[in-house]
């Protein structure tokens, strides 16, 4: 598929906001275009979250597989609603 991007940008801005847009952008797992790109459009990219929650979610779910069904039924619900919130 061809890249029909003909359009260049250029733009100053402070430091201090463009290391603020970089690091956005790197834990959204975008360039820096796409982020800003995708704030002008009202539809910022979201941050992944970070590799620890990944590692306390695979945690999570080793407790999971040692409850009774009652208590993985809430645990569940917990752990969805924690995903939904990053």
């Amino acid at each position: 598929m061809k890249d029909n991007k003909t359009a260049r940008l250029e733009m100053r801005i402070r430091l201090g906001d463009k290391e603020k847009i970089t690091k956005a952008a790197k834990r959204s797992g975008v360039s820096v275009a796409e982020y800003v790109v995708g704030c002008c459009k009202k539809h910022p990219p979201k941050e992944k979250p970070p590799d620890e929650f990944w590692n306390l979610l695979g945690e999570l779910y080793t407790v999971f597989d040692e409850l009774s069904p009652e208590s993985r039924e809430k645990l569940a619900q917990l752990i969805l609603r924690l995903q939904e919130a990053v």
